[in-house]
Parts: C-alpha cells; structure tokens; sequence
C-alpha cells in the first residue's frame, strides 16, 4: 500500500523510549504517509488526526490548531502540526501528554529538516 515506508529514527526512538506510545504516523498536511510505525493503520489513523485538527480549526476560525489532544478510556490520542506535516500518536490511557507532545514536535522538527 505505501511505497517502502520507513518509521523513521525518530519515530522509532519514541518508540524506544516510550512505554505509553503504542503507534505513531507522520504524513504531509496534503495526505501522504512518510512514516509510520503502523503502516496497515496508517491511512486510517491519518485521516482522523486530519479530522481532529479540522474539527479544531473550525472551532477557533482566527488560529490554526497545532496540537490536538482526545482521551478515551481505551486510549490517548495526540496530534500535532507543523507548517508541512503532522504526526500522530496513539498512546495507552492516561500516559503523559506534555511528554508525548514534546516527542511529536520533535520528530515534525527533524521531518522538517530533512526536507
């Protein structure tokens, strides 16, 4: 389904590190996938990360959402943007956001980077 996808060095280190996070997707702000740590979920766990900051967008129309935060009792979700891309991650229940957050905006820096 994607081309040779790699999770990446730095999806893998918060994989790695991270005992809360169980999966983690990048993908460009128009829809591709360039890294996830899931790839038969990928496209599914990207188009509700899309929806969450759309969702976001239309609820303060004068900003752009950079991060979105839902917990349920079965898990966390988190999702964070950056001028090019987004990252996702799903996480355990009750794992710790500012945590997880920062690791997100790390891994959109060095996707940044990259380009």
């Amino acid at each position: 389904m994607f081309p040779d996808m790699d999770a990446g060095p730095a999806v893998q280190q918060l994989l790695r590190v991270s005992e809360d996070v169980r999966a983690v997707v990048v993908f460009e702000l128009g829809g591709e996938i360039t890294a996830a740590s899931v790839p038969d979920d990928a496209a599914e766990i990207a188009e509700a990360a899309a929806a969450l900051l759309a969702t976001a967008d239309r609820l303060r129309p004068d900003r752009e959402a950079l991060r979105v935060e839902a917990f349920t009792p079965d898990g966390d979700v988190y999702v964070a943007r950056s001028a090019e891309r987004v990252t996702v991650a799903v996480a355990a229940p009750g794992s710790t956001a500012a945590l997880v957050q920062h690791d997100l905006r790390t891994i959109l820096a060095e996707h940044d980077a990259a380009s």
